[in-house]
Parts: C-alpha cells; structure tokens; sequence
C-alpha cells in the first residue's frame, strides 16, 4: 500500500510540474502572413509551417486558429483581411497573448521573400524583425525553419 501512495505521489508530482512549466510559457498569436507576389495558398501554407515550427519548440503556447477566428467575430473582422498595428494589439489582448508574429511572404524577380516581425501585445513595439529568402517554392520550408531559428532559437545565445 505504501509503494502504491509513494508512485502515485510521484505521479502526482510530475504532473504538477509539467502544469507549472505549461504555465510559465508565453503565449504567441500568429497571424496569417500576407500574399504579395504569391497565391494565398502558398502563404497559408508558410505560416502553418511557422506555426508548427513554433510549436514544436516547446516555448511557447500558441493560440490557436479557431480561438483567433471566435475573436475575429466578435471584433466583426475577417481573417484574410489585412490588419492594423491597432488590430493586432486588440487581437493579440483578447487572446491573452503577450507576442503577435505577423508577416508576409513576396515574389519578387525569382527569389521568394519571407519577412517576419515579432510584436509585444503590451507595449505594440516590435521585438525583432528578420526576413529569409528562397530560390524557389520548393525551398520554402528550408527558409521557413532558417527564419525561426533566427528569430527563436538564438535568442538565448
């Protein structure tokens, strides 16, 4: 009985902890990147790839589409409308988040163009900003994982 209290106190334990890590992650809202140049799936497409490069970092708690798409109704916006600094602040405060990413994705000549930019919901002020570029589509995904390593992983360096 007691080697059965001592595993589920453990058990118990660890569950606490992995909540009080969850709870110490900040949350980010990323907005659809913009087309210019390129078809809207393309850039749909870079940012669910951004999207699922953040996730899969551990760091962050990232708000997800259909909570954004409740606030875009309330705030009667749609999600393929381009958004003001104003917008992005309003919708980043209503998510409980404390980081926008926005950005947008360009062809131009043959080098495609992703541009990035990370906000404070707070203050409005931009965090960091960095841009990547691709040959070519198929090397978009490549370019997709330069820029958050850039804008993520090195920032403790």
């Amino acid at each position: 009985m007691k080697k059965i209290l001592f595993i589920a106190s453990i058990m118990l334990f660890i569950q606490i902890f992995q909540y009080a890590k969850e709870l110490e992650k900040e949350k980010i809202v990323i907005f659809d990147f913009n087309a210019n140049g390129v078809t809207k799936e393309i850039a749909l497409a870079v940012t669910e790839s951004i999207i699922t490069e953040i996730v899969n970092l551990e760091d962050y708690i990232v708000i997800e589409r259909n909570q954004l798409n409740k606030i875009y109704e309330e705030l009667k916006l749609t999600a393929s409308e381009d958004f003001s600094e104003s917008n992005v602040i309003e919708i980043g405060k209503l998510a409980k988040a404390k980081i926008a990413l926005i950005g947008s994705i360009s062809k131009i000549k043959n080098e495609i163009i992703i541009n990035a930019r990370l906000i404070n919901i707070e203050t409005g002020a931009i965090l960091f900003a960095e841009k990547t570029k691709a040959k070519s589509e198929t090397e978009i995904d490549k370019a997709v994982e330069k820029l958050i390593k850039i804008m993520f992983e090195d920032e403790d360096e």
